[in-house]
């Protein structure tokens, strides 16, 4: 794992002020150790950045540890402010956070959040005693992986048998694989007749590698590798191989993440439309 903390601050220095920059490098300082303790994945050490008296402590500590078990956290932090004294300060920052998944799909979220702190200083030590946004939130595990799975979801329903009459297996597939789709996504209706048309026209093997994942908790890019195979029913022989790099963007609507930009959507073309084989 490659540790990247990046600080950017400005301290501007007037006669007397020495004790001032004092506190204020040492708050400086302090940010910077935490945001080292967390992308080393040392939980204890970016907790005891916390006074246990905050609001939400115990939750901040759970999800902190959940999130370093399973993924890698790199932070940025961009100094607005940094005012007080050597007992008490006051920060506002932009913290960025990139998190990313050692296991599943290799999920890469961005978060960013304009945060706003007190500190105080405690037996010699200084200590986060408010802040917000909840910092539970922002340092909880990403929810994300999801979104990956309806891709995964969309691309086997393509391939699965429906139950029931074979004449309707056509249909029923092309329904499964829409779903995943937002209705209002451009170009929808062009879609859903041709994906129709494909999986009348043979039975249609469908599989998806992935490139990449990446977003924040809300929307979602996700490249992958499409490989599509149409075969005929009658000589069981693959009427049309299709090969393509595939770019999708998902939007958590709700609960329910759903695919709302799909490209090049050519590749759903039915046999005849188009290419038969695409590199």
């Amino acid at each position: 794992m490659t540790r990247r903390v990046t600080l950017f601050a400005v301290l501007a220095l007037c006669p007397g002020a020495a004790l001032w920059a004092d506190s204020a490098m040492e708050v400086h300082d302090f940010f910077q150790n935490a945001a080292i303790a967390l992308s080393d994945g040392k939980a204890d050490a970016f907790e005891s950045a916390f006074d246990s008296a905050l609001a939400g402590y115990a939750k901040l500590r759970a999800n902190v540890s959940a999130t370093l078990r399973a993924a890698d956290a790199q932070s940025t932090i961009e100094w607005e402010k940094n005012e007080g004294d050597d007992q008490s300060r006051r920060v506002q920052l932009n913290w960025l956070l990139e998190i990313t998944e050692r296991g599943g799909s290799a999920a890469v979220t961005h978060r960013r959040a304009n945060v706003r702190c007190e500190l105080k200083k405690k037996a010699g030590a200084w200590h986060i005693v408010s802040l917000t946004p909840a910092p539970a939130d922002f340092f909880a595990p990403p929810q994300v992986e999801e979104a990956w799975t309806v891709l995964v979801k969309a691309a086997w329903g393509l391939t699965e048998a429906a139950a029931g009459d074979e004449q309707d297996m056509p249909a029923a597939n092309a329904a499964k694989f829409m779903d995943a789709f937002d209705p209002s996504m451009p170009g929808y209706a062009q879609l859903k007749d041709n994906v129709l048309a494909m999986e009348q026209s043979g039975d249609v093997e469908s599989g998806v590698d992935l490139v990449k994942n990446e977003g924040d908790d809300r929307e979602r890019t996700i490249e992958v590798d499409w490989l599509l195979n149409v075969v005929s029913r009658e000589t069981n022989v693959a009427a049309v191989q299709r090969h393509q790099q595939v770019t999708c963007r998902l939007e958590k609507q709700g609960k329910k993440w759903r695919i709302t930009s799909l490209e090049p959507r050519t590749l759903f073309a039915p046999p005849g439309a188009g290419k038969g084989l695409l590199y």
